[in-house]
């Protein structure tokens, strides 16, 4: 605006004193204190409880990085509280009833120049995968004995004469540890669908899991031989269950959120993606810590998990409310059967669900048997695997972390693209691909035939990250499209709980190979074969009829109308209220 000569600039106002063009602080602050109170669109409401669902991938992830440190250490403290004794076949280890001789004390250079390296191993076992000592024969002995004349070596901690007090090897600690939390969960999951379903305490129920997991993963830290690490252990099977309970919540969430199957994928994908991004960070924190503390020795292995596993728990504690608080806290979605409590109808339950399956929708039925199957094989890998480095190519903790990391990178665009690729193909052939990607990559064992293999298990895991990224993001998703859109909260907990009614069997075999025979390579190799059965029935799983019986017109369509969301303002009075049906 100009003025009429009188000297002023461009762009002032007419009048003295008029407020043209002009907003007063108090009227700017008014007006944002109106914006940050208005009330939320349904869109930004769903966007909101859309990115807390997901973030729990941020919360969690590091837990799974903390078991790639944590195990390698336990397992260490294991080998060290082994006493030698005649091993399965019966030849004499000739230390009977004394303490093994650890990692940390071992003279490789010395152990091939005595002459034990030659003299005391047959290049292979009958499988010719397996390195055996043979310890009865004379050159054998005349190099055994220069070699414990010099070092006080009695057997090797990770030898097939070295066994904890019961006969137990110390390289199948962990195994045992998750067949007793898959026990466990097999029976208390149902229980805690039971809760979600039944009960007002959805959210709570998430909040107190927040608890347990931040307990049980401090617990995590007692670490040390003189068996302080069977505490640590101990706690981490309360861990897994705990870590457990918070997905059962959340999952419930999930049918409630979306009704496209896509959108399920691409929650599912950027849940994994947030999961990865905190994996990668807990990575480069637990590379720092060795790099500064080192992993030569059992201690210093041990301080870095103590550490490390410390983190972690404070980490789950400060999140998890980041992953919840948009939630709100749902009325009980099925009334109690008369006369039964929580425990009693959470098997009735789930014979029930297992029932109506069947009969109403035969096809999502074939899945869940499909689903227990894959959880066999495909989802223990992730437990044994440290085991089986450690064990069968006596990868150090650095190298474990290393592969870790592999993981986490190569996991990451996948879990992102995942979405996309769900809209651009067919749900069965996309999971398909990925279940018959994994029966190749099945065979991996089988070619990781030495020791100290840390390149090839690098690939080997660049290549799980991938498998584990695509199929967890799509698990569900899929599941979902099989199911009526009403009926997905009911079927949600049933869902995870049929995860573990058997998820115990493959660890059990697992651990009954490699306690006989101390041949890791073969007990995981043997996952392989849930996973082809699962395969065949998967096969068989007709998508579109599927469909059909669920009530769905088509991919992400519905028969029935779709839930909404109110239009309301967000706060604590009123957060309930957010999501109604």
């Amino acid at each position: 605006m100009s003025s009429d000569g009188d000297g002023e600039k461009e762009g002032s106002t007419v009048e003295e004193g008029s407020t043209v063009g002009y907003v007063s602080e108090e009227e700017e602050e008014e007006s944002e204190s109106e914006d940050e109170n208005r009330p939320l669109s349904p869109e930004e409401i769903l966007k909101g409880i859309h990115k807390s669902w997901v973030i729990l991938g941020l919360v969690m992830g590091p837990i799974v990085v903390l078991g790639a440190i944590w195990s390698p250490a336990v397992l260490s403290s294991a080998g060290k509280d082994s006493i030698c004794r005649d091993d399965q076949d019966g030849n004499p280890s000739y230390a009977n009833g004394l303490s093994c001789t650890g990692k940390s004390v071992w003279d490789e250079k010395l152990w091939i120049k005595t002459g034990c390296e030659s003299n005391c191993r047959t290049e292979a076992n009958s499988y010719g995968v397996r390195e055996r000592e043979h310890l009865s024969t004379p050159a054998c002995q005349a190099s055994l004995s220069e070699f414990k004349n010099l070092t006080g070596y009695t057997c090797n901690c990770t030898s097939d004469y070295a066994y904890l007090p019961g006969g137990v090897r110390p390289g199948v600690v962990l195994v045992i540890a998750e067949v007793v939390a898959y026990i466990i969960m097999a029976a208390i999951i149902p229980i805690m669908g039971s809760v979600v379903d039944h009960t007002d305490w959805r959210k709570s129920f998430w909040n107190l899991c927040k608890w347990g997991v931040f307990l049980s993963t401090a617990g995590m830290a007692m670490l040390g031989e003189n068996y302080i690490w069977v505490g640590g252990l101990s706690f981490s099977i309360f861990g897994g269950i705990f870590y457990e309970g918070v997905y059962v919540a959340s999952s419930a969430y999930l049918p409630e959120i979306t009704k496209h199957s896509a959108e399920a994928a691409r929650l599912g994908g950027g849940r994994q993606l947030y999961s990865f991004g905190a994996q990668l960070c807990t990575f480069v924190i637990a590379a720092l810590l060795i790099n500064a503390i080192g992993d030569d020795d059992d201690s210093e292995e041990d301080l870095v998990a103590i550490i490390l596993t410390l983190i972690v728990a404070l980490w789950a504690l400060c999140t998890m409310p980041l992953s919840y608080s948009r939630m709100p806290e749902r009325k009980a979605k099925k009334p109690l059967i008369e006369g039964k409590t929580l425990t009693g109808s959470a098997f009735s339950d789930l014979w029930r669900d297992l029932q109506n399956l069947k009969k109403k929708y035969p096809e999502a039925h074939k899945y869940i048997w499909f689903r227990i199957f894959s959880s066999l094989g495909i989802g223990t890998m992730i437990g044994l695997s440290t085991t089986f480095f450690v064990e069968a190519l006596d990868l150090t903790q650095s190298e474990i972390a290393t592969i870790a990391g592999v993981v986490l990178i190569c996991g990451m665009p996948v879990a992102g693209i995942i979405g996309t690729l769900a809209k651009k193909f067919p749900m069965k052939k996309l999971l398909g691909a990925v279940v018959a990607y994994w029966i190749v990559l099945g065979f991996a064992p089988l070619l990781l035939t030495k020791k100290e293999m840390f390149v090839e298990a690098i690939v080997v895991g660049a290549l799980c990250g991938m498998g584990f990224a695509a199929y967890y993001s799509l698990e569900f998703a899929a599941f979902s499209k099989l199911i009526p859109p009403n009926a997905e909260a009911q079927y949600a907990g049933f869902f995870a709980a049929t995860g573990y009614i058997l998820r115990w069997i493959s660890p059990v075999v697992y651990l009954v190979i490699s306690q006989t025979t101390n041949d890791h390579k073969w007990a995981l190799f043997h996952l392989v074969a849930y996973t082809i059965v699962g395969a065949i029935v998967f096969f068989f799983i007709d998508f579109e009829k599927g469909r059909a019986e669920a009530g769905r017109k088509g991919d992400g369509e519905v028969d029935v109308e779709m839930r909404s969301v109110d239009v309301v303002p967000v706060s604590e009075e009123n957060e309930s209220a957010v999501v109604s049906e």
